[in-house]
């Protein structure tokens, strides 16, 4: 089936060699995501806004899991990238609620990664996995898809960071039951219901009957040997933020930031010395380490990993 592309390019004047903005937007095969039955989201536009540097040098690239299409503001992590040599690459699904439950979505967001890679001759060995909430837990998925296909070896990112974000869903599924202070991307705490529906369509069950699907799908989980998925995550450079002042007294008001500190003891205990938990304080009315984030110093890490 062939499909057309829409292709939007924006060239920011404003130098000999200006910044370039490129939005590529896939046809989407219906206006809504049917999540469970009777329960739809309106669909997203799937593609990617990719911002490129000027001239002709890239390091590198962050590329961040979620839909950003905003071709004109740069907001401080396009200023810090774009100023370190890093090209910054915004992907997404047609599923605002993508949880990388197929292989083929994440097949898909491999594909547009290889095709920027090639098309704009970006070091394949100098790629950034960024994440936050649900993105952080795609970025960690399609790491794992990337290094189980030879296909799309090459793209192994040389480092990832990442909030907020669900990891065992397991806990996950426990935690749903109670409002979760941290809402998911485009769902409210009002929605928690559906999202937990969501799971158990996808995965053939609860955890309790359907243990093997929860911990398969899993970045990491604490209650299988060795953390389960978590040994793909050992040889490379990984930061997880949480929250400085966290509970952590109280499972549930823990929030994400338990997975987060387990999963990088995990690793720890596989041996890694790459992986690291780094505090932060979150803003003022905010209950999420993203707010916390130094993202010039995130992105200053990130430049320090290439390699040439």
């Amino acid at each position: 089936m062939k499909f057309q592309l829409l292709i939007g390019l924006l060239l920011l004047l404003g130098s000999a060699n200006a910044q370039k903005v490129i939005n590529v937007r896939y046809p989407v095969p219906s206006n809504e995501v049917e999540l469970i039955p009777g329960i739809s989201v309106p669909a997203i536009e799937p593609g990617y806004t990719l911002w490129l540097p000027n001239g002709k040098e890239t390091k590198g690239m962050i590329i961040i899991p979620f839909q950003r299409r905003d071709s004109l503001y740069q907001d401080n992590l396009i200023k810090y990238a774009l100023r370190s040599k890093l090209a910054l690459m915004y992907t997404t699904t047609d599923n605002p609620l993508e949880f990388l439950f197929s292989d083929h979505k994440s097949k898909a967001l491999a594909d547009d990664i290889l095709k920027v890679c090639d098309n704009f001759k970006i070091p394949k060995n100098n790629l950034f996995f960024y994440g936050i909430a649900l993105s952080g837990t795609r970025a960690l998925k399609l790491t794992i898809f990337i290094m189980q296909n030879k296909a799309y070896e090459d793209l192994k990112p040389r480092a990832i960071a990442i909030s907020d974000s669900p990891l065992d869903m397991n806990r996950f599924y426990k935690l749903l039951d109670k409002p979760i202070e941290i809402p998911l991307d485009q769902l409210t705490i009002k929605e928690q219901h559906v999202t937990k529906k969501y799971l158990v369509q996808e995965l053939d069950g609860s955890p309790t009957t359907s243990k093997a699907r929860y911990n398969s799908y899993s970045p990491y989980t604490k209650t299988v040997r060795n953390g389960g998925n978590a040994a793909y995550f050992t040889r490379l450079p990984l930061r997880a933020y949480v929250r400085s002042n966290v509970n952590w007294a109280s499972d549930h008001a823990g929030g994400f930031d338990y997975d987060l500190s387990e999963f990088v003891h995990q690793l720890e205990l596989l041996g890694s010395t790459k992986a690291t938990i780094v505090e932060v304080e979150p803003g003022k009315n905010s209950l999420t380490a993203q707010s916390g984030i130094d993202e010039r110093e995130l992105v200053r890490w990130f430049s320090d990993q290439c390699q040439f």
